[in-house]
Parts: structure tokens; sequence; C-alpha cells
């Protein structure tokens, strides 16, 4: 980061990713953390040149005694940037970290399509991308998983979730945030024990000491585990178009395909990302073996395989089923 403008090529791909946008505002997420506040105010930065309406949002949980100051030092940053503020108290009990992100990014959205903001831009960063692919991968993850987090993803109501800083790291948006004198809020539930990315990060500082570039290795199998995720998801689709039967069935011959093509046909068929891997591997190894019979996939729905064809079929009792022996 030398010469007289050593976070230019930050601002510079921060203003790309945002002119990408869909046409409107862009709501800037901040928790009043270090990268969040570089976010910010790298954004307000480019705004200035472009003109692109900005608004900054903050979701206070209400959990931690800290809440209030974060929420102060999101309303500050803000405010000596000359941007337009909002925050939102979640209401209710705390639940596991999936659910509080769920509700983080219902109040995001709600917030930012009240603004007319078509875009909501988050702080996720090198790091944060790191730890999601190897979460997934000792979960036992395929491709999708290994993709880690998009940098751009439909969040529904017209609104874009963009993620502009999964390229750049923890140490050069504090600081950037130290360069320009912008104060910001340590989070000390990142030491807590309990939260399983906390535990990660103590094992990825001894793998960042046997391997210093790891971070960077991790997130290139991302970026390739993405497109070959995305090429194989087209092939399914076009097998999928092939193999369409009457009613929205499938024809047997689909079992005919690449075991790891059909498990795609199939999960595109069934529609969802919520289908157990058992369930699904167990369907298609069938469909391979022309087996036929009842198959399990998912509470209150089954797949049978009959003469010629699969068909969707809704059940009351959620129940596994046994395939016929014929």
């Amino acid at each position: 980061m030398r010469g007289a403008k050593p976070f230019e090529e930050l601002e510079h791909g921060l203003a790309e990713a945002l002119a990408a946008t869909p046409p409107g505002g862009v709501a800037l997420a901040c928790s009043g953390g270090p990268d969040s506040v570089a976010l910010t105010a790298a954004a307000a930065a480019t705004a200035r040149v472009s003109g692109l309406p900005l608004v900054v949002l903050h979701v206070n949980h209400a959990l931690r005694a800290a809440a209030e100051r974060d929420e102060g030092v999101a309303l500050g940053v803000a405010s000596r940037l000359g941007l337009p503020f909002q925050s939102t108290v979640l209401q209710g009990p705390a639940g596991d970290e999936a659910t509080l992100r769920a509700g983080r990014y219902d109040a995001l959205a709600t917030m930012a399509l009240a603004r007319g903001c078509t875009a909501i831009a988050t702080a996720h960063t090198l790091e944060d991308q790191v730890e999601t692919v190897l979460l997934a991968l000792v979960r036992g993850t395929g491709l999708r998983g290994l993709a880690g987090m998009p940098q751009q993803r439909p969040m529904g109501s017209g609104l874009v979730l963009l993620r502009p800083l999964l390229g750049r790291g923890h140490g050069e948006l504090r600081a950037y945030c130290h360069a320009h004198g912008l104060p910001y809020a340590l989070d000390e539930t990142n030491a807590d024990a309990r939260y399983r990315r906390n535990r990660l990060r103590v094992l990825l500082q001894h793998l960042r000491e046997v391997e210093p570039s790891a971070d960077q290795a991790i997130a290139r199998l991302a970026h390739l585990a993405r497109e070959e995720d995305a090429y194989l998801d087209e092939r399914a689709a076009e097998a999928l178009s092939l193999s369409a039967a009457e009613e929205g069935g499938l024809d047997e011959r689909i079992g005919e395909l690449p075991r790891p093509l059909l498990r795609r046909v199939l999960r595109l068929w069934l529609g969802g990302r919520d289908l157990a891997f058992e369930h699904l591997d167990r369907l298609a190894e069938a469909a391979a073996q022309g087996r036929r019979g009842r198959f399990f996939v998912r509470k209150g729905e089954e797949v049978v395989i009959g003469a010629g064809m699969l068909e969707r079929r809704v059940t009351t009792d959620g129940e596994d089923s046994e395939p016929d022996r014929n």
C-alpha cells in the first residue's frame, strides 16, 4: 500500500462493485466494527465521485452490554461522513447463530426497502470467506459449500446482497480506519469459545503458521468451486429439460446420467437446498440401478419410481419408505 493513495485499489474495486448494482441506492450494513466502518467510509469516498445514493443501516440485537456503544459508533461514522442513518432493535429471545443472522438480514431488508434501496452491501472479508469454506468442509459439503459466499446474490423483493470486500483482509480494513482517523468498536464475543467460528479461528492461526498463504489458497478454491458448480448446474438444467415427463415427472432413463450430474438433476427437480444428502444420494442410487419403490426425500414428500417414470408425491406421515425389492 505505497504511494500517495495507498488505498486507491481498495476504493476502486469497491466503486466497481457498487456501480454494478441495479439503479437505486445502496444500503451499507454497519455493525460498528472495523470492517464495516471501512466499508462505509470507502463507499462514501467513491460516492462523492459517482453520486450513488447511500444510507447506513445498523441492526441492534440488544444481546450484549456493548450493543448501544456499537450503534453509537455506527451513527457517529455516518454523521461524520454526511450519510443518512437508520437503526432498528431486534425484539424477542436470542437464538442460535443462524436465527440471529436471518433476523439481521430481514431487518436490513426492511429498512433498505423503506429507503428505496436496491442493494445491501455487507463487509464480509477474505477471512470470513475462508472460515465459511472450512466450516462447510467439515460438514462434508459438496462443490456448492466449497464455493463459499458469492459476491452477489438476490435477496428477494428486488434487493441484491453485495459482499464487495471478500478479497480484502481484516488487516487492510483496520489500517484504512486508522489512516482516516475513523473510530470502531471491537466485538468481545469474537473471543467466546461457544461460537464455532471463534474455535475455528484458533485452528486457522496454526494453519497459517504451516502455510502463510492459506487464506489466499482457500479463497482460490472457493472461486474455482463456484465456477465449476455453476457449470454443472447449467448441465443439470439441460438434462432436466430433456428428461421431463408428463405431469411433472421424470423419465426413468435419467438414471443413465453420470452419478454427480444425476444428483444435481434430482435436486433441481425437487427444488430445494434443504434436501439431506443421504436421501438425495439414496434416490440417485435407486434411479441409477433401475430399482422401483417409494423414497423419502423430505418431510411430507416422497418420490415414487415406477414403470418408466419418477413421480413426486405428498405424504402425510413423513415416514421414510423402503423400496420394493422386485
